[in-house]
């Protein structure tokens, strides 16, 4: 399938309202604890926001990222973090020229495109939020299931 430069900026924008809607979440969710041994909430935006600052800046000549946060931080700022960042990864992604997004690129010494790095980069980041959306729910259903049942 082809990937088309509108298609990113959608996806790029779309993860940003998702973002927005976890906020309004995140503090109810116990972020810092790791479930089984997995990673937590709080290392999965962190994750994320590393991924801003280190993998999509290097692409998007000139674009320099507001934020950093620190593992310290809670969720609260580094969900601030990545939505700041987002806003300015989709500013960027709406100004490159068509020829921009099929600029080559080396990743792992092999050739790939912009279109489809950013393609990678945002699939990434998707996943996350997926998984936090998935582990809100269970907490919630978890805390439902324990509530006193009145007759």
């Amino acid at each position: 399938m082809e990937r088309q430069p509108a298609e990113i900026l959608e996806q790029a924008s779309y993860l940003q309202e998702e973002l927005t809607a976890l906020k309004t979440v995140i503090s109810a969710i116990p972020h810092s604890e790791k479930p089984l041994g997995e990673t937590s909430v709080l290392e999965m935006l962190l994750g994320i926001d590393h991924a801003q600052r280190t993998l999509f800046s290097p692409l998007i000549e000139g674009l320099a990222f507001k934020n950093t946060v620190e593992a310290a931080e809670g969720p609260d700022e580094v969900i601030d973090s990545i939505r700041e960042n987002r806003s300015t990864l989709v500013a960027m992604l709406g100004n490159i020229p068509e020829a921009g997004w099929q600029r080559s690129l080396m990743q792992n010494g092999e050739e790939t495109t912009l279109l489809d790095r950013l393609h990678s980069l945002i699939g990434f980041e998707r996943e996350k939020l997926k998984e936090i959306a998935e582990r809100i729910l269970v907490i919630d259903a978890g805390r439902t299931l324990q509530k006193p049942h009145r007759a």
